[in-house]
């Protein structure tokens, strides 16, 4: 793939046309946009995810998964901001939570509740979907929110979710928390986000797949733009296990 421009299909819209790097000044993620709905690379990827395991067809778009299986789910967004959150908060079965409100913006809550990745205050086996983006890098206890993510799924749940991801290699853990309290382990690292400057505690290494039948979910990883200098986002899909096959170390 050029890094400049390719030719694809926007999963978001369905739009099939050429893709392009215009503005230097941009990361890749932030810029590609789709010349009908305007949607940017990092967000396409992720309703590529969600279309590639939930679209009746190649040609099928998020509008389309919207209009149909969606339409019957209990879904969770973890997040404040982005087109992904536009569309899917069209649905019924809609709910959305953050850790708190997004700073300096007159940010008006839809059917949201402010609360913890790592605990959760919903019932077991609440959702069929929980989706989140960029969201999992910033959690400083990545277990205990997966293990809270698998609890509020129902069997045969997924859990979708997009993060800076290195190609290869282990995760290298940047922060902890011990009582109360951060502990670097690496030179402090910041991310924009709506809610302004969030720390980043995981550089998340492709290992991460490796280890998720150990929190009770099977896992790819999803790269739909392959490989382009500078971009390391990528899309886990993660299904939820249910105890056999969590026990017997099977796919879902």
């Amino acid at each position: 793939m050029s890094a400049r421009s390719y030719d694809d299909r926007c999963a978001m819209c369905g739009w099939v046309g050429r893709f392009e790097h215009r503005d230097s000044t941009k990361a890749a993620g932030s810029d590609f946009a789709c010349d009908r709905c305007g949607t940017r690379l990092r967000y396409r990827d992720e309703a590529f995810a969600i279309v590639d395991e939930y679209g009746e067809t190649a040609s099928s778009s998020l509008d389309d998964v919207c209009n149909g299986v969606l339409s019957n789910f209990a879904l969770h967004y973890v997040g404040v901001s982005g087109p992904l959150r536009a569309k899917l908060m069209t649905l019924d079965g809609f709910t959305e939570s953050a850790l708190e409100p997004p700073a300096g913006q007159g940010f008006k809550p839809f059917r949201r509740a402010y609360q913890d990745l790592q605990s959760l205050g919903f019932v077991d086996a609440a959702f069929d979907l929980v989706v989140s983006s960029h969201i999992m890098e910033h959690v400083p206890d990545p277990d205990r929110a997966f293990g809270e993510v698998r609890r509020v799924l129902r069997a045969g749940g997924r859990y979708i979710f997009s993060m800076p991801m290195r190609p290869s290699g282990a995760t290298i853990v940047r922060a902890v928390t011990r009582d109360g309290e951060i502990e670097h382990r690496q030179p402090e690292h910041f991310h924009n986000s709506p809610s302004g400057g969030a720390l980043v505690f995981n550089d998340f290494g492709e290992d991460l797949v490796d280890r998720m039948p150990d929190l009770g979910f099977s896992a790819t990883i999803k790269r739909p733009t392959g490989n382009m200098d500078g971009y390391l986002n990528a899309v886990v899909v993660a299904r939820k296990l249910d105890t056999h096959q969590r026990s017997e170390g099977l796919e879902g």
